[in-house]
């Protein structure tokens, strides 16, 4: 019986392929993680049209700035928190969607809490039920209804700057 070397090899080959991809970013948000991103086989202009078409179903609201679209959740809908609104980064590059948001406190008309304004960036935190959290998960939800329209698959990172 002749043992074929092929096997083995390819075997490791895409092992190495397998550990070397997911070591930049995750199948499943990790601590921390506050970027999400989805791959896309569709031209830039067919992703951002079925990326609106999904948007407006969702009655989410957005705007298209010089890099990618802006989005707001409207109202202060975000996780059933009254006084705070989602905004969010949605941009294309290279068959990728990036996904990347934050939280904002509304200042109260009757003076009861901070006119500044609290920005807060949208990240995981496993376990909590933080603000934070709260935001990320509007994200995730998100980016689950984008994802078939774009047929891709979603990755989750840890990027310093996520709103750049």
């Amino acid at each position: 019986m002749k043992l074929s070397l092929l096997n083995p090899a390819s075997f490791w080959i895409g092992l190495l392929f397998f550990t070397i991809s997911s070591a930049q970013s995750q199948s499943l948000p990790a601590e921390g993680s506050n970027a999400i991103f989805i791959t896309t086989s569709l031209t830039d202009t067919e992703a951002y049209l079925a990326i609106g078409k999904v948007l407006t179903e969702q009655s989410i609201l957005f705007s298209v700035a010089s890099d990618g679209l802006l989005i707001s959740s409207q109202g202060n809908s975000i996780a059933n928190n009254k006084g705070v609104i989602f905004t969010g980064q949605l941009s294309l590059q290279k068959g990728v969607v990036k996904l990347t948001g934050s939280l904002r406190e509304l200042p109260q008309a009757d003076g009861s809490k901070s006119t500044k304004g609290n920005l807060m960036h949208a990240h995981y935190q496993g376990g909590t039920t933080s603000l934070a959290k709260a935001g990320f998960s509007y994200m995730d939800e998100l980016a689950k209804k984008l994802k078939p329209a774009l047929r891709g698959v979603i990755h989750y990172k840890l990027q310093k700057e996520p709103m750049s």
